[in-house]
């Protein structure tokens, strides 16, 4: 798909779409060029998608596709749900944009489903790797004020929830992709730090520290992001009590 193009055999077979391209929103600084990429990766490569459904045969019945809880900027300690309008900033527009041309594949028959996904946490790889690493060193402190929200989920969470989405027919809309107990920064690396049995300074790394590091970036680490997952988590009641699968 790098090339604008994708291959017109598919969607032979398929009724179920997942979409969850998008190029690594913190992997480097925020130049223009690079906020043109982290949107168009998102944007073009569902478009691509929708226009193969509209031009070729096809009996896909549902698009189940990633977005992102950077939909609701930073609202400090507000509980946003999937009905809280949208935030301002680069985060915030690049999700509204991501998710107006998720919503442009709406037609009569075809089921879309948007995980406004967090935080995802996986000793493996991606965000929580890199929160340890100061922790294992000894040089580990809440970033910033350390009071602002992370919405965290954990990886396995995140699986469940794309089966859930894919098996329950009623899911449709957008969703938070959340823990159902959101943590602020310093709560998330004191249980770091509790985890590796290692101390946490008490005083915390400045935010001047990121925004002079990262610049526009440092929105991805200082934001306060305090999101609601009593919608998905309804949802998966609803998918318990009339089928008896989640």
């Amino acid at each position: 798909m790098p090339n604008g193009k994708i291959d017109e055999h598919s969607i032979d077979g398929i009724d179920i779409i997942m979409h969850l391209a998008g190029t690594g929103i913190a992997d480097k600084r925020w130049t223009d060029e690079r906020k043109k990429e982290l949107t168009e990766s998102r944007t073009k490569s569902i478009q691509l998608i929708y226009g193969l459904i509209k031009n070729r045969p096809n009996k896909v019945n549902a698009v189940i596709s990633a977005a992102a809880a950077g939909y609701y900027g930073d609202c400090a300690d507000e509980l946003m749900t999937e009905e809280s309008t949208p935030g301002t900033g680069f985060l915030s527009e690049c999700c509204i944009a991501w998710e107006k041309a998720i919503d442009e594949g709406k037609t009569p028959g075809l089921r879309i489903v948007k995980f406004r996904t967090g935080v995802v946490l996986d000793k493996k790889g991606g965000a929580l790797p890199q929160m340890a690493m100061p922790v294992k060193l000894y040089a580990g402190a809440a970033l910033g004020s350390g009071k602002q929200w992370v919405p965290w989920i954990h990886w396995q969470d995140v699986v469940d929830m794309y089966l859930l989405a894919i098996g329950n027919i009623n899911l449709t809309g957008a969703y938070n992709m959340v823990a159902p107990n959101p943590a602020t920064n310093k709560q998330l690396m004191k249980a770091i730090a509790q985890q590796l049995r290692k101390p946490l300074w008490p005083i915390n790394v400045p935010a001047f520290v990121f925004k002079l590091l990262l610049g526009e970036m440092s929105a991805v680490i200082l934001a306060s992001t305090k999101v609601s997952a009593k919608k998905i988590q309804d949802g998966s009641l609803h998918k318990k009590m009339g089928s008896g699968v989640c």
